[in-house]
């Protein structure tokens, strides 16, 4: 039997003592393993590939929003919750539906600013006090100078 916590509620500790625990580390990012042998490494960006398809293959958009979310893993100080690999997963297949027609934005700076909002809100950041700093992370992430950012 395989059970996955990640750790919200603390489990009771007669349970506890019957597990073996293996903890997951978050995969690296492409930009991570530069310059490195990648040789059976599966990062960030295979796995959004491999999940949500050809509509997250290269752009400027799905750079930005990979941006935006690294920023928010190792940068952000404050969160009291930083956005999973499944939140990830819900916020890009929400930003950019499968049914959209013709091209994807250029990039975040093309997307409608208040959906953009709405849905880093409600998908990215599941506690109130983060969801109240939502556009402000975002502000501070378009102002943060950091390479390969375009169009903000």
């Amino acid at each position: 039997m395989v059970i996955t916590s990640n750790s919200e509620k603390a489990l009771p500790e007669p349970f506890l003592r019957r597990c073996v625990y293996h903890h997951l580390e978050l995969p690296p990012f492409d930009q991570d393993l530069e310059g490195q042998d990648r040789a059976g490494e599966v990062t960030i960006e295979d796995i959004v590939k491999a999940r949500l398809g050809t509509r997250f293959v290269g752009g400027t958009l799905f750079a930005d929003l990979l941006d935006f979310y690294r920023f928010l893993r190792r940068d952000a100080q404050g969160l009291g919750h930083k956005p999973s690999l499944t939140e990830l997963l819900n916020w890009l297949d929400a930003l950019v539906p499968e049914a959209r027609r013709g091209a994807p934005p250029g990039g975040v700076a093309d997307l409608d600013p208040a959906d953009l909002l709405a849905k880093t809100r409600g998908l990215l950041f599941k506690n109130q006090s983060d969801q109240a700093q939502a556009k402000a992370l975002l502000d501070r992430w378009r102002e943060s100078p950091r390479p390969g950012l375009r169009g903000r």
